[in-house]
């Protein structure tokens, strides 16, 4: 990936505070179909941190979606 690129990735994040959210019936039904994982923003961050990339921001989408917006670490 270049220096130069973004990457973008579309998610429904969990929210922080454990509040009720479209998220987690979501999350659940990935688990339980394809073993899939529920993620809050700061895992994402985590992952992409191991990926050489740095999450710059995440802006809200409507249906509690969320563009992540990453770019290779400095």
């Amino acid at each position: 990936m270049p220096a130069h690129a973004d990457l973008l990735v579309i998610e429904r994040l969990l929210p922080a505070d454990g509040s009720p959210s479209l998220a987690t019936a979501l999350d659940l039904h990935m688990m339980c179909n394809v073993g899939g994982r529920e993620r809050r923003g700061e895992h994402y961050a985590r992952l992409l941190a191991d990926a050489g990339l740095e999450l710059l921001d995440h802006t809200p989408l409507p249906l509690e979606a969320y563009v992540l917006h990453a770019r290779k670490a400095r």
